[in-house]
């Protein structure tokens, strides 16, 4: 469109004005693409970071909500409440434990079952002894003493259950012979019947109610033991239970 300009000094001012103008939008152009340019480095930049950082997931504390829970009001009937005092245990005399069932032997090495024990509804008394036993003999010629009465009043049998083995068995029946005892005497060899009544050591005495209900036990002799033992025999004779066990 210039070609014919020539020498014409318009044209040619013309000309530069065009070419500087045109130079300031090249300029300009190529400016704000460089500057987008350095943008998007910078954005790219900063999603780098985020996703090259480090990849632990931020904890967030919350406030965990907690519930009050109310205790539970006692129940009352009326405007307060009445403390109930215990009541002391009796041993009334059809209470107690039944008398295990075992077999055992007479002094003719017959079998019984102390399961056949009775007495007419009186006290039993049930002593486990030996021949090698001093105090099982000196408990056991401590209430002969007074057995005969004691019978007259009360009733009451006394059933003597030697734990003597099978070595020492045969030498029984001659030593409650020449003591003159009239208790029933009956041996457990095997100690079956000194095991169920979970008896560890000897003088061991039971005392049975009127329903061969074990009501009371004990353990070793004292002199004066029986005297106490007497009063029980009394007690359950008389149609009175044991309190405490006592």
């Amino acid at each position: 469109m210039f070609a014919d300009s020539g020498n014409n000094p318009k044209i040619n001012v013309m000309k530069r004005s065009i070419f500087l103008l045109l130079s300031l939008l090249l300029i300009g152009g190529i400016t704000m693409q460089a500057q987008g340019g350095r943008g998007a480095k910078k954005s790219k930049r900063g999603q780098t970071a985020v996703v090259t950082g480090e990849n632990k997931p931020v904890e967030v504390a919350t406030a965990t909500p907690t519930t009050a829970v109310a205790e539970p009001m006692p129940l009352t009937t009326g405007t307060s409440a009445t403390p109930v005092e215990a009541t002391p245990a009796v041993i009334a005399t059809t209470g107690g434990r039944e008398l295990p069932a075992v077999t055992l032997q007479d002094l003719d090495m017959k079998k019984i079952s102390s399961a056949d024990f009775a007495n007419d509804g009186k006290p039993i008394v049930i002593s486990f002894w030996a021949t090698w036993c001093k105090p099982c003999i000196q408990e056991l010629i401590a209430i002969q003493d007074s057995y005969d009465d004691l019978v007259e009043e009360t009733g009451f049998k006394l059933i003597a259950i030697s734990i003597d083995d099978a070595r020492n068995a045969a030498k029984v029946r001659p030593f409650v012979e020449g003591r003159a005892w009239d208790y029933e005497v009956y041996l457990d060899v095997n100690q079956d019947f000194k095991r169920a009544l979970n008896v560890n050591n000897v003088p061991h005495t039971f005392l049975l109610d009127g329903n061969r209900m074990i009501v009371w036990d004990h353990n070793s002799y004292s002199p004066g033991d029986e005297e106490h033992l007497f009063e029980l025999v009394r007690t359950l004779a008389a149609g009175k239970p044991l309190e405490d066990g006592h």
